[in-house]
């Protein structure tokens, strides 16, 4: 019996040292290899910060130097889902909201102002790699919410080149955030301020409130807003190099990006942090400097497929590359496990800019389609008798829906994932006037 139990303690212990051992051979391997590899993640991060602190400019002209002063005068503004309501054409203007606008008509100013300046350039401090401090985009918001505002309160009292002034600002100022810093955020913040002057100004093309020499300009506004809007392969780049940054930065371990520091962090956890990354000799630094390298295939192919998802005879091979793209990645994710943790999906934000560039190019349609009415005094039978290069939808590769009720028409989108009906994009064109069009849309909403 005693035979016995000194057979079982040996095996006990054989197997807690096995464990030690394995446990130490883990840690020193994946120690080696870090070492190894921290030069390259050093070069990596070096040269991430050199290309981004070349993008930043520090000269007189930056809309940043008016945009921050509205986001600072904005920081006091309530809620505004009042006004939210109210652009989306739901309810009329209220002492509420026509008070908001008059409290803040110089954060207007600073917005239009800004909108003028020859660029802009957010002094993000890349140094600090993804840690960088962000905009006050939800003050930003608030700021372009009550430019939208006046500039739709000016639409319902005719002041319609006024309203066009403000709601061309607010465009101006989401292409600026998009394309003034390569990051994933800053473009879908541009895509959301965009999409509150759209919504406004499709209501002016809807109810038949412009003339011809404003619709001209639309026109022209919206195909210089599409031709300039930045790829999201930039901004993924963009966000990669602050990754580079931020893991060039850590000289021992990571598992402090995710855990907190390594002194707080328990054994187990550092262990499993490196066991994890068994494909790569349990060594995060090169798990992550390999995923680095495989994410600038990623990008190129993004790149390519971006280019090609906008051209309707392109778009159903582009789709289908974006696809098989998407699944080499979870593929890719599932052999590199602590690189899938930080990879971005941008593929919902894809089809977000696909969709925020459908509607674009639905309101131009609906502007040639307005000015053909100012001057034929109807609407076109068919779509062929406007300019033959607007009129293919490129999420299907085929004509614009398109149906004439005589005293109005509907041109009509399912949008870029045709399978899903919440894609679908419509826009009826009539020819009331703005103060009979909002009485009409307005009045489900009264109650």
């Amino acid at each position: 019996m005693a035979r016995r139990s000194s057979k079982t303690f040996r095996v006990i212990i054989g197997i807690i040292v096995a464990i030690v051992g394995l446990t130490l051979l883990v840690l020193l391997i994946g120690v080696i290899v870090d070492k190894v590899t921290q030069p390259s993640i050093k070069r990596a991060g070096d040269e991430a910060l050199e290309y981004l602190t070349n993008l930043k400019r520090d000269e007189p002209g930056n809309a940043w130097d008016f945009y921050s002063l509205a986001i600072e005068k904005s920081r006091d503004i309530k809620s505004d889902k009042i006004l939210s309501r109210y652009l989306n054409g739901n309810i009329e203007v209220t002492q509420e909201i026509m008070k908001t606008i008059l409290d803040n008509l110089e954060i207007i100013e600073k917005i239009m102002e800004g909108a003028r300046q020859e660029f802009y350039s957010y002094p993000y401090e890349y140094e600090k790699g993804a840690e960088a401090e962000l905009p006050d985009y939800m003050s930003l918001r608030k700021a372009v919410s009550v430019t939208c505002a006046k500039a739709f309160y000016d639409l319902e009292n005719g002041r319609t080149d006024a309203s066009l002034n403000g709601l061309f600002s607010v465009m101006i100022v989401g292409k600026h955030i998009a394309s003034g810093a390569p990051m994933l955020i800053d473009q879908m913040i541009g895509i959301v301020i965009v999409d509150k002057a759209l919504k406004v100004l499709e209501i002016g093309i809807s109810s038949g409130t412009f003339n011809d020499s404003q619709l001209e300009s639309i026109a022209e506004f919206l195909v210089d807003l599409e031709k300039h809007w930045p790829l999201l392969s930039t901004a993924l780049d963009g966000d990669s190099k602050t990754m580079k940054i931020s893991f060039a930065k850590s000289q021992k371990g990571y598992s402090s990006l995710f855990f907190g520091s390594e002194s707080e962090s328990k054994f187990i956890r550092v262990f499993v942090f490196r066991f994890i990354c068994w494909r790569h000799f349990f060594s995060p630094k090169l798990s992550f400097l390999r995923g680095f390298k495989y994410m600038e295939d990623y990008i190129s192919e993004l790149k390519e497929i971006e280019e090609e998802s906008m051209k309707w005879e392109k778009r159903a091979e582009a789709k289908k590359r974006e696809d098989e793209l998407q699944e080499k990645i979870k593929v890719y994710c599932k052999r590199n496990l602590l690189f899938g943790f930080v990879i971005p999906n941008v593929f919902s934000m894809h089809r977000r800019k696909l969709e925020y560039i459908t509607k674009i190019r639905m309101l131009h349609l609906s502007s040639e389609i307005s000015s053909f009415r100012l001057e034929s005094g109807r609407f076109p039978q068919s779509l062929e008798e406007i300019a033959k290069y607007l009129v293919v939808d490129f999420n299907t590769g085929k004509v614009w829906e398109y149906t004439n009720y005589e005293d109005s028409v509907t041109i009509f989108s399912p949008g870029p994932d045709i399978s899903d009906k919440k894609d679908d994009i419509s826009i009826t064109l009539t020819g009331l006037g703005i103060k009979q069009y909002l009485a009409k849309r307005r009045k489900p909403h009264k109650k």
